[in-house]
């Protein structure tokens, strides 16, 4: 169940990744198209600067944005290995386990509609 959603998530981080990638190299391929129209004197340095300004900070947003995303496949993968690790040894991951943490393992494969009633299943 969860690996199933942490694989949509992993994909679609995937899927983002390329966007901005192709977004990125779209507008290398359209800066440079610019410079060179600008070197042989089709259009003035103005209007390269015009058009390089937003684009170069478009491009730094980007960066920026692809560092996050490998931030976040990184720390996935990180808490995919946890897992992993804590379902190879259940016993004593409960046994380490903060009360938080047992209601979290014990809520895992029914979700949070897992509860006690005290007061029904006490002892006659």
């Amino acid at each position: 169940m969860a690996a199933g959603r942490w694989a949509v998530l992993r994909e679609g981080m995937a899927e983002k990744q390329r966007e901005l990638t192709q977004r990125q190299h779209d507008i290398q391929t359209q800066n440079n198209g610019a410079l060179e129209k600008m070197l042989r004197g089709v259009i003035t340095e103005k209007a390269y600067s015009n058009f390089d300004e937003p684009t170069t900070r478009e491009l730094e947003q980007i960066e920026t944005q692809l560092e996050q995303l490998e931030e976040q496949r990184v720390t996935l993968e990180e808490l995919t290995e946890q897992v992993r690790a804590e379902a190879i040894d259940l016993a004593g991951t409960w046994e380490r386990a903060n009360f938080e943490t047992k209601l979290d393992l014990q809520r895992s494969p029914f979700g949070r509609c897992l509860y006690f009633e005290p007061e029904e299943h006490a002892p006659v």
